[in-house]
């Protein structure tokens, strides 16, 4: 049912990165990548917004987010969610790497990783009064705002941190 028909996506060439945000609530459709070059490709509603950013390293987009990730580490975002989710997520510094997605259950996330190795992670909902966040250092095991994060061993073990700092085994 997306009719990609007349976008100039079709003669783009190597290409490294490439994805597309079909928000078919607003309704939108944008198309960008990155050639191996490093050149940043776009096309459709969110076009002008992601070339404004410049270079970029990495990109990650889903319906309703694009979320552009520069080559010193800042976070870009827009689309439907920016208007709840960008200030949290441009405010994250050093980042390394990013995804965002959706589950069944939740409209909107955003991970990502920062040079040092923690993880950031953020949730909208609409059906929500506020938004669910967590940033985890995962050597000291300190889990900001509340979060609960978990991590498993190569011998299949468990672990749950909370706010404690310290790792404990998962039972549930």
């Amino acid at each position: 049912g997306t009719d990609y028909m007349g976008m100039d996506c079709f003669q783009w060439e190597k290409m490294a990165v490439i994805g597309v945000a079909n928000d078919m609530e607003e309704p939108a459709l944008t198309v960008a990548g990155i050639q191996y070059d490093g050149t940043v490709m776009a096309c459709g509603d969110y076009a002008d917004e992601i070339l404004s950013w410049g270079s970029l390293a990495c990109l990650s987009m889903s319906d309703g987010m694009i979320v552009g990730l520069t080559k010193d580490g800042d976070l870009r975002m827009t689309g439907r969610y920016a208007e709840f989710m960008a200030p949290e997520v441009e405010s994250w510094k050093n980042i390394a790497a990013v995804k965002v997605g959706s589950t069944a259950k939740i409209e909107a996330i955003v991970n990502a990783v920062d040079i040092d190795g923690k993880f950031y992670h953020l949730e909208y909902d609409r059906r929500w009064t506020e938004l669910v966040s967590g940033v985890l250092d995962p050597e000291a095991g300190q889990a900001e705002k509340g979060a609960v994060w978990y991590k498993y061993a190569p011998d299949g073990t468990a672990y749950r941190v909370r706010d404690t700092g310290k790792w404990e085994p998962a039972k549930d």
